[in-house]
């Protein structure tokens, strides 16, 4: 069995949407107006912009992230120096821990990336 998709709940589904296709190389299927976008990641994997249904800011449990894997430690800093350039806070340095090597940071939409190598 393949996972299929992620569905997030976002307040501005435009700004989430042009955020993963600017940074993470997704390429909008369908766009919905500001109620959905559907999007593809460079390996298949489908992420849905879902539009909030309140004005409230998405409720995530704390720990609630998505990961991005890159192939090495320099790949990692690359992108963390690519967000920094685009005015995206991001950590000045990154963390290493048994896991590998990676950093978190809060896209738009309130979600908590992390990107990290193994």
């Amino acid at each position: 069995m393949k996972l299929n998709h992620l569905d997030l709940s976002v307040s501005d589904v435009a700004q989430a949407r042009d955020f993963f296709v600017e940074h993470f190389d997704f390429t909008c299927l369908e766009d919905k107006s500001e109620k959905m976008s559907i999007l593809r990641g460079a390996d298949g994997f489908v992420l849905v912009l879902d539009k909030l249904k309140s004005n409230d800011s998405p409720n995530y449990p704390a720990q609630f992230h998505i990961g991005f894997i890159l192939n090495n430690e320099n790949e990692v800093e690359n992108k963390r120096a690519q967000l920094q350039r685009a005015g995206i806070e991001v950590p000045h340095q990154l963390r290493k821990n048994t896991r590998g090597t990676m950093f978190y940071f809060t896209a738009p939409g309130g979600i908590l990336i992390e990107v990290s190598c193994r």
